[in-house]
């Protein structure tokens, strides 16, 4: 049976139907060379765990962009601007030692792992490639809440020409040196 170029999974009125965390955790499983992400903030457990997993066998590489990696009080230090020279602000770059026992940070830690913060604006991009053999995306966001309290939508895309686009717009993103920073320092 051939696949379709686009499949709906959705989740509402707090029914899992399909729960769209072990929809990216099977998603992450299938990897067999890269996986590409950008996501607001990563919360559920799973996520990080199936990450972690993919990584074992010393073949996937990960590269993830995220908005938000930081707690609270952490994030309003990294945003805070210190000035530089007259007229100019740049922001404080983190250390590892502002990340203890954080998943995110012990996730950027495995060496087939990359993870880099955006930091301009909010990203609001959801998206998941896989091998550039398929792509999810939607409305769901990596978080506990998504999984829990929301109305959800979740598409994944077969069609290589619609995986390629997903490619270019991660690449795209990815590649903006000024807004796409390294998570921290090592």
């Amino acid at each position: 049976m051939a696949k379709a170029d686009v499949e709906i999974d959705y989740k509402h009125d707090r029914k899992r139907t399909p729960d769209p965390i072990d929809e990216l955790t099977k998603a992450i499983g299938k990897a067999e060379k890269r996986i590409d992400a950008v996501v607001y903030k990563i919360s559920p457990p799973r996520i990080f765990d199936a990450l972690k997993e993919a990584t074992k066998g010393g073949k996937v590489k990960v590269r993830i962009l995220v908005n938000d990696g930081l707690p609270k009080k952490l994030r309003r230090k990294m945003y805070h601007y210190q000035s530089v020279g007259k007229g100019s602000k740049e922001p404080r770059q983190l250390t590892k030692a502002h990340w203890p026992d954080r998943p995110l940070a012990k996730l950027a830690m495995i060496d087939l792992v990359e993870v880099r913060q955006w930091t301009q604006s909010k990203l609001h991009v959801k998206l998941l490639i896989v091998d550039d053999r398929f792509a999810l995306s939607g409305s769901y966001n990596w978080s506990d809440s998504a999984g829990g309290e929301n109305a959800e939508l979740l598409l994944k895309f077969n069609q290589k020409a619609q995986v390629r686009r997903f490619s270019e717009v991660f690449i795209g993103l990815w590649d903006q040196e000024d807004v796409a920073k390294p998570l921290f320092r090592l």
